[in-house]
């Protein structure tokens, strides 16, 4: 593969696990302050309100690190598709 284009997936790929650690770190301080907030004063109004945002955290992070995965797939797909593109109009600029 071209280099520009390594270079520009590992710069995705970085950028991906970076947000992913964060959206999980949120995700844990949620469901941390939902421990608490159970455990000590029985705020039942926070409970479903930490519950779910802890959750979506947690969701959005697992999203966010799959997501270089499939751009990866779809980059090599792409790649290929040129490829043949190319070799496809050499013989026919040859015939």
């Amino acid at each position: 593969m071209n280099r520009y284009i390594l270079k520009r997936m590992e710069a995705m790929i970085v950028k991906h696990v970076r947000l992913s650690i964060l959206f999980l770190l949120i995700a844990c301080s949620f469901y941390f302050l939902h421990a608490e907030f159970f455990n000590q004063y029985n705020f039942y109004a926070w409970y479903w309100l930490l519950l779910v945002a802890g959750k979506l955290f947690e969701y959005l992070g697992i999203i966010i690190l799959a997501t270089p995965i499939f751009e990866f797939v779809n980059l090599r797909r792409e790649l290929k598709k040129n490829e043949q593109a190319k070799k496809r109009n050499q013989e026919i600029s040859r015939n």
